[in-house]
């Protein structure tokens, strides 16, 4: 169970990753109000971006997705 949750969440990470409104109509399924108007829609999608940007780094980038040192 761990591993497949863990193999699921790294593939949601990597579609978000690769369209990041994947990721906010996502969001807006458990909470609406994050698209509750198309300006609150733009903030939701910056934040998003600003999200994937802190999912990569030095440690990401050679170890893969995920990775912690």
């Amino acid at each position: 169970m761990p591993a497949s949750f863990i193999a699921a969440t790294l593939d949601a990470m990597e579609q978000i990753s690769a369209n990041p409104e994947l990721g906010v109509d996502a969001a807006a399924k458990v909470v609406p109000e994050v698209v509750a108007d198309e300006a609150t829609r733009a903030k939701s999608l910056a934040v998003m971006k600003a999200t994937v940007n802190v999912w990569r780094g030095l440690v990401q980038e050679s170890a893969g997705l995920g990775a912690i040192d």
